[in-house]
This record gives C-alpha cells, sequence and structure tokens, in this order.
C-alpha cells in the first residue's frame, strides 16, 4: 500500500512540476478525441443519407437509372 501511495505521490509531483507540458500533453489528447469524434459523426451521418435516399434512386429493376448513372445513356 505505501508503494502505490508513493508512485502516485511521485506522478503527482512530476504533473504539477511540469505544468505545461501537461496541459500540451492533455490538450492533445483531448483535440484527438474530438477530431475522431468529428469525423465518425460526419461519415455515419454521410451514410445514413445515403441509405435514406438510395431507394428513390433506383427505380428499374436492373438498379441502372438515368438518375443513378446519367453518362451511361450516351
Amino acid at each position: 500500500m505505501n508503494v502505490l501511495f508513493e508512485i502516485v505521490r511521485q506522478s503527482l509531483a512530476t504533473l504539477w512540476a511540469h505544468k505545461l507540458r501537461s496541459f500540451l500533453t492533455m490538450f492533445g489528447i483531448a483535440w484527438g478525441v474530438g477530431s475522431l469524434l468529428l469525423l465518425v459523426g460526419l461519415g455515419e451521418g454521410f451514410r445514413s443519407g445515403q441509405v435514406r435516399n438510395l431507394p428513390t434512386k433506383i427505380t428499374s429493376p436492373s438498379g441502372m437509372s438515368p438518375t443513378l448513372c446519367g453518362s451511361c445513356l450516351r
């Protein structure tokens, strides 16, 4: 129990001694997590939009229509 307390005490002392380094590290981690959440949210939003609009674009049984592939008919 004494060893665990000493490790925690030393860790907190090191964090307190290097405030800027600790802040920049935490900021970088938060920035990375936020960026990841943003990208996953955008990807899911685009996916759900495509899934919702897909049945209106496919009109023929073969899946080919002028709205889906406009240059295929030329």
